[in-house]
């Protein structure tokens, strides 16, 4: 379970995310939904599908309402594409939190958001992933009988 101490800058706040670390499938699943969560105003969760073995695809779209009638360009960030790459899932948490804390602290950050809708999916093969941190057979070489 994720530890719920938020940062908060202006309204704008995030779960608590050790970047300091590997984390695993979970924390990411909580993380992803406790963002969107804190930040109704501009942060909406997004599910795009499920996995092969049923776990879902979360990513959030981060954004302002496009004002009526108006459509607003859409920026892509992903990360776990490839299993064993777990930076890359982190990669992807640090701009979420860039975003987030940073919007109406930093005004280039807050017109991002303002003007884009980015959506960031950390984890798009979570299956993959959980085999990565949990299997012996995994962590072996691709050499390894």
């Amino acid at each position: 379970m994720l530890v719920r101490t938020p940062s908060v800058h202006c309204g704008a706040r995030t779960p608590f995310f050790d970047l300091t670390v590997y984390n695993d499938w979970p924390q990411f699943e909580d993380y992803v939904k406790g963002v969107a969560h804190d930040n109704p105003s501009f942060v909406q969760l997004k599910t795009i599908g499920r996995s092969r073995e049923g776990r879902p695809l979360l990513g959030v779209r981060i954004g302002k309402p496009a004002p009526a009638g108006k459509r607003k360009i859409a920026v892509w960030l992903d990360g776990g594409n490839h299993a064993r790459e777990w930076p890359a899932f982190h990669v992807a948490v640090y701009f979420i939190e860039k975003l987030v804390n940073g919007y109406l602290v930093d005004d280039k950050i807050t017109k991002y958001v303002n003007t884009l809708d980015i959506y960031v999916f950390p984890v798009l093969n979570p299956d993959g992933f959980v085999y990565s941190r949990t299997s012996t057979r995994a962590t072996r070489g691709s050499h390894s009988k």
